[in-house]
């Protein structure tokens, strides 16, 4: 991929990120797949890209007053939890059916949204 294109990812990655607070990880996970053809690839590095990312997307909603650290307290701790879970299931997940699964979810987050 040619630096344009990676700065040109970048940007938008962070752009989604921060003006819906997510996002940026759905394009991350679309490039990087096309990049390495490897789903649990493309979603392993795409967490290692949004997380500086959404780090920085927090402190600034937190900064302009869009919530506080209480709001997202209840979800700290099972976050964490899940993530573990999730990553351990990423290793032992067939990339074909990760694929598939990852797919329906959006699809599925795409038309809750629009319905809503």
């Amino acid at each position: 991929m040619s630096k344009i294109k990676l700065y040109s990812f970048g940007l938008l990655t962070g752009f989604l990120n921060g003006l819906f607070g997510a996002g940026g990880g759905i394009i991350a996970v679309a490039v990087l797949n096309k990049e390495y053809n490897n789903q649990k690839m493309a979603q392993a590095t795409a967490i290692a890209i949004t997380l500086p990312i959404t780090i920085i997307t927090a402190l600034r909603y937190l900064y302009l007053g869009y919530m506080t650290l209480s709001d997202s307290i209840p979800y700290v701790i099972p976050g964490f939890i899940g993530a573990i879970i999730g990553s351990l299931t990423l290793k032992k997940t067939n990339n074909k059916i990760l694929k598939y699964v990852f797919s329906i979810i959006m699809l599925w987050a795409g038309v809750r949204l629009i319905l809503k």
